[in-house]
């Protein structure tokens, strides 16, 4: 009646899971590293400019549970909030990132004072940060939501195009 039909299979018709995985594990560190280099990812810009929203919506908290005008000072390296002339707390600038200028002055010639008074209010600020690969600038504005900008962009600008 009828024969079976038997066909034999080829011993290296493809590839096995272990040559797949290695392969994909390696496209996969490469894909990242290759990211990071089109992308000029500098985490170090990126955390400055957390610490740079974070320092001034603490300083407007401080501001109004103290009932006390709280102060800013800026530097390349750091931000220090103070009530009555005493510390407060320090804002550290991760290493290889600095301040460059606050409301377009330059901050290699001196700090930056920052006024917040005692109903958490300060005026608009726009703060550019410069790391070795990276330049972002943020705009924190007296109410609502700070903005971030990968390019270098004034307050004028700002306010004709996004406010």
């Amino acid at each position: 009646m009828f024969k079976p039909c038997l066909v034999k299979a080829k011993k290296n018709a493809g590839f096995t899971l272990l040559e797949l995985m290695i392969t994909l594990a390696l496209l996969g560190i490469l894909l990242g590293i290759t990211i990071e280099i089109l992308w000029g990812y500098d985490k170090g810009v990126t955390e400055t400019v957390s610490q740079v929203i974070d320092a001034k919506m603490e300083a407007k908290s401080l501001a109004l549970m103290q009932g006390e005008t709280v102060k800013l000072v800026c530097s390349p390296n750091e931000i220090i909030a103070y009530i009555k002339d005493e510390p407060i707390k320090k804002f550290q600038i991760a290493n290889g990132v600095q301040l460059i200028s606050i409301n377009e002055k330059n901050l290699s010639f001196g700090n930056y004072e920052l006024f917040i008074n005692t109903l958490g209010l300060a005026k608009d600020c726009i703060i550019k940060v410069q790391g070795k690969d990276m330049f972002q600038v943020v705009f924190i504005p007296t109410f609502g939501k700070p903005l971030i900008f990968d390019r270098d962009i004034s307050l004028d600008l700002i306010y004709k195009e996004y406010l």
